[in-house]
């Protein structure tokens, strides 16, 4: 599932959506490492979620060159 996150917050830059994304996978698996690393990169995400949104949009107009 993180690596659908991460396709997903690429391919469509909605950071809201990937965030509910990390949502489901802390909820899955809450007591493993992939749920606390998602936890974390959540709050990472929603802390600079402008600059997140900016990365996502520099990078896909890179490929879409």
């Amino acid at each position: 599932m993180m690596e659908e996150f991460r396709a997903y917050l690429d391919s469509t830059g909605d950071v809201d959506g990937a965030v509910l994304m990390l949502d489901k996978v802390v909820e899955l698996a809450p007591d493993t490492e992939t749920g606390r690393y998602a936890s974390l990169f959540k709050i990472g995400i929603l802390a600079n979620k402008d600059r997140v949104k900016a990365r996502v949009d520099a990078d896909r107009k890179k490929q879409d060159k």
